[in-house]
């Protein structure tokens, strides 16, 4: 798995807050600080927002992989759409 690593663009330039809309296929997402591990379900229509200590003090990825399970259940992988905002700050 790609970890993305939000807190090392929060040079000024970055926004605060990331907002991503999830669409189609449910997928889960990990976000993971140190030795701790969270996955977290990504349903269609649903909103994730990454701020504060989620947004810089935590990496978080989607390993690719042909299935999830979560909570006993497996969830086949689909096609997933996501849409992400963020502003970003143009400095001259």
């Amino acid at each position: 798995m790609q970890w993305s690593e939000s807190g090392e663009q929060a040079s000024g330039t970055f926004p605060i807050v990331v907002i991503s809309l999830s669409l189609a296929a449910p997928v889960v997402m990990d976000l993971k600080q140190k030795e701790k591990h969270v996955p977290i379900l990504l349903e269609p229509r649903s909103v994730l927002v990454l701020c504060g200590e989620a947004r810089y003090e935590w990496m978080h990825g989607i390993a690719k992989r042909q299935q999830d399970s979560v909570n006993g259940t497996i969830i086949p992988r689909e096609r997933r759409l996501s849409i992400t905002f963020r502003n970003v700050i143009i400095t001259a």
